[in-house]
């Protein structure tokens, strides 16, 4: 309904199920092709007497305020199989391309691509060969955006706190380790605290790692693995349970840190856990508006950083959630 009026229009297919609702409203050009049953003309505004008693594959009907027009659809390759067809647009693609070469995106047709229900670092990597990541540090994400490409977020304008926040088993740490590997890739040196069991113990020795430590990790023993200067990342997994406990005022430190530096904190835990807590570090990070959350339960998970979501909010495959950068929202699968 608003398209036309910034020059956005729409063309679309569909089963006889877009013929009722909202959808068909808003549609004044219709080719319909065979139906099934003969008493679905009549929802087209087409008498079924009208409609020919032969109507071969690719004959259509185009219903007009002066009459109903027949037509017959025109075929890219003599063959009329699904296959050759395809084959056809895919050879006027890439001749195109050679002739012209890689358009910008500006100039190309826009795509909106369906987000996988799993995905690699690799593969994800692999949708935009020419990416190269912002100035450090960054971190990926995952695959997201209209256009399929690489997710990440700018930790040195987007943070200085990014919170991962989800239900148990939907993929936080998941995420945290996906991150830590991207820091680390891009010569980030990080710091991991797990108060709990996680996968991101694995990351200890790896070049860059300035060390792992667990829940008997104390005030000290964090501030003796802190670089005094140069760019840094402190990981915490499972951010709840450090609620309230001696290491609020160096993790808080962190983050005034790298509101002039180059330092930053990502936390993940529980998001009903961490709604309820009014203190503390994760706070604090939670006021840069920026995070992931995984499997939102519905509009009102916003509420963890000051935003409302659409209503439909929820649902997905493990690692499906919303990536927020300082108030934007953009979905996002988490890469393995």
């Amino acid at each position: 309904r608003e398209g036309p009026a910034v020059g956005l229009r729409v063309v679309m297919t569909s089963d006889r199920s877009g013929l009722i609702g909202q959808t068909s409203a808003v549609f004044d050009e219709r080719i319909i092709l065979r139906m099934a049953d003969a008493n679905d003309w009549s929802m087209v505004g087409v008498n079924p007497k009208d409609v020919p008693s032969s109507m071969p594959p690719g004959r259509a009907l185009c219903p007009r305020s002066a009459g109903v027009l027949e037509a017959q659809i025109a075929l890219l390759n003599p063959d009329p199989a699904g296959p050759a067809q395809v084959a056809a647009l895919q050879a006027i693609g890439r001749s195109a391309a050679a002739e012209h070469g890689r358009p910008a995106r500006a100039r190309r047709p826009l795509r909106v691509d369906p987000l996988p229900v799993r995905i690699t670092v690799d593969e994800v990597l692999a949708l935009d060969p020419d990416f190269e990541a912002p100035v450090q540090p960054w971190a990926l994400v995952g695959a997201g955006g209209d256009e399929l490409e690489p997710l990440g977020v700018d930790l040195a304008t987007g943070g200085p706190g990014f919170v991962v926040a989800g239900p148990p088993r939907s993929g936080r740490s998941t995420a945290l380790l996906t991150m830590a590997s991207s820091l680390l890739g891009a010569d980030t040196p990080v710091l991991i605290l797990t108060p709990r069991r996680s996968p991101l113990r694995a990351l200890a020795g790896r070049p860059g790692c300035l060390a792992v430590l667990d829940a008997d990790a104390t005030d000290a023993s964090v501030r003796a693995q802190l670089p005094t200067a140069g760019r840094f990342v402190v990981i915490v997994d499972d951010a709840e349970l450090l609620y309230d406990g001696p290491l609020d005022g160096v993790l808080g430190e962190v983050l005034l840190r790298g509101r002039d530096g180059e330092c930053a904190l990502v936390a993940a835990g529980s998001a009903d856990t961490l709604g309820t807590q009014y203190r503390g570090f994760v706070t604090d990070a939670r006021r840069s508006r920026s995070g992931l959350l995984i499997s939102p339960q519905g509009p009102a998970a916003g509420d963890l950083f000051g935003i409302r979501l659409p209503r439909d909010t929820g649902g997905g495959p493990a690692g499906r959630g919303l990536l927020l950068t300082s108030g934007e929202v953009a979905p996002v699968q988490v890469a393995l």
